[in-house]
């Protein structure tokens, strides 16, 4: 049975990093954002629900895909909206986040896997994990980071920020803790430490993570 441990973070922490990191030692990694993004290009009654909630401009007319910008405009501007989303994918999302370890179990040699999610308590799937790897940067560092890779205004970073959990609470929640904040050899360099501490952690049993 492979130990489950959960990346964490804000936006443009790192964590996705991260995990691309721990690949490279050896770890399997699967990405609940990812995921997210499939199922609500794939699944028929996510989708529906999605068009139902925000309009016929939730799905772009020529490539049949979620139009991300469109409906992360309102659901970042309407609470209301950004629950009811989550309360359609995150269901979907942890059903085949299970589904996926379970058939990783049978064939991977590793003795972890690393799972990547952005809302890992609100999601419900710090539940189903046996360790949670948080990952942080100072709020300067990540809105410039996010700035430059997503094009957006500092005023957009800032928003996104408001509706995620904050930094205080996932180092309450958190096992452990990465800082972010310095250059990539030192975060590589971070992220072996972790490494060796992950492939010595023994997971929970099967029925735990069930019953969770």
């Amino acid at each position: 049975m492979l130990t489950r441990i959960g990346v964490t973070g804000g936006i443009a922490s790192g964590k996705s990093e991260a995990c691309q990191h721990l690949k490279a030692l050896g770890a399997e990694v699967l990405s609940a954002d990812s995921i997210a993004r499939q199922l609500t290009d794939s699944n028929p009654a996510i989708r529906k629900n999605i068009a139902s909630l925000f309009g016929q401009g939730a799905y772009d007319g020529a490539s049949g895909s979620l139009n991300r910008e469109f409906v992360a405009r309102q659901a970042f501007t309407d609470p209301g909206k950004l629950q009811a989303l989550n309360a359609i994918v995150h269901p979907a999302v942890l059903k085949q986040i299970e589904a996926e370890i379970l058939a990783m179990e049978k064939k991977t040699p590793a003795r972890y896997i690393a799972i990547e999610a952005a809302l890992m308590f609100e999601s419900g799937l710090s539940k189903k994990v046996d360790y949670i790897l948080a990952v942080l940067a100072d709020e300067r560092v990540r809105i410039e980071r996010s700035r430059q890779r997503d094009h957006v205004s500092e005023e957009q970073v800032r928003l996104r920020m408001e509706r995620q959990i904050s930094s205080e609470e996932l180092i309450e929640e958190s096992d452990f803790i990465l800082h972010n904040n310095d250059s990539m050899d030192e975060f590589k360099r971070k992220i072996a430490f972790f490494h060796a501490i992950f492939i010595t952690l023994k997971p929970r049993t099967a029925k735990a993570h069930d019953d969770n």
